[in-house]
């Protein structure tokens, strides 16, 4: 909004809020239909794309028109589907207290980044930060690639079960193994001894 027209800031502003409005609304129409893994590494892929396009942006209309997309990419990803993983990772009990407790790190990282984006654009090294965000995006992306699981059309306890899958079944593949190994020798009878100990109990009686 620097160097713009009130005008031009308030017309930004209601731009960025309807992108953020009908991000929001494509999110709910195919939130059943897509796999949350995916829209989230595109969410945060696309988001790194926005920052560093914006870092190097030439003239307000360019740069106005990422903040745009910028805005709706990230809406679509985290600013949505944060709330959704919440409900379907844990269970109803515990649902509210981790609402609350992601909303403190969230409003911190907000009020950080709205903090840092001022000192810089009064300073002049709003690129540099543009870049580390765009970075750190990226990570995430990185991040939910390797560790996320997908959890549409499961329940929690199907979604445990798909964290636990890995150690689960290596100890069944194991546990045969092991069982074997415990057992000693002495356990089992050959077949010749056991012909033995009957000729010995048929003496005996007679």
């Amino acid at each position: 909004a620097a160097g713009c027209s009130p005008r031009t800031v308030r017309t930004v502003m209601i731009l960025l809020g309807s992108a953020k409005l009908v991000a929001t609304a494509v999110i709910l129409v195919g939130i059943d239909r897509w796999n949350r893994v995916p829209v989230l590494e595109k969410s945060l892929l696309a988001t790194a794309a926005c920052g560093a396009a914006l870092a190097f942006a030439s003239g307000p209309v360019v740069a106005i028109a990422i903040m745009i997309l910028w805005r709706a990419v990230f809406q679509f990803g985290f600013g949505s589907l944060n709330f959704v993983l919440l409900g379907e990772l844990f269970p109803a009990g515990v649902k509210g207290r981790l609402v609350a407790l992601e909303i403190i790190p969230s409003s911190a990282w907000n009020f950080a980044s709205s903090y840092m984006f001022s000192r810089a654009l009064d300073a002049g090294f709003l690129a540099p930060l543009l870049i580390v965000q765009a970075c750190v995006a990226v990570l995430g992306a990185l991040v939910v690639r390797l560790f996320a699981v997908e959890t549409r059309g499961r329940t929690p306890h199907e979604i445990r079960a798909v964290l636990r899958g890995a150690a689960a079944k290596e100890d069944a593949v194991a546990a045969p193994d092991v069982e074997m190994r415990e057992r000693k020798p002495s356990d089992e009878k050959r077949p010749g001894a056991m012909l033995l100990e009957a000729d010995g109990d048929r003496a005996a009686v007679t």
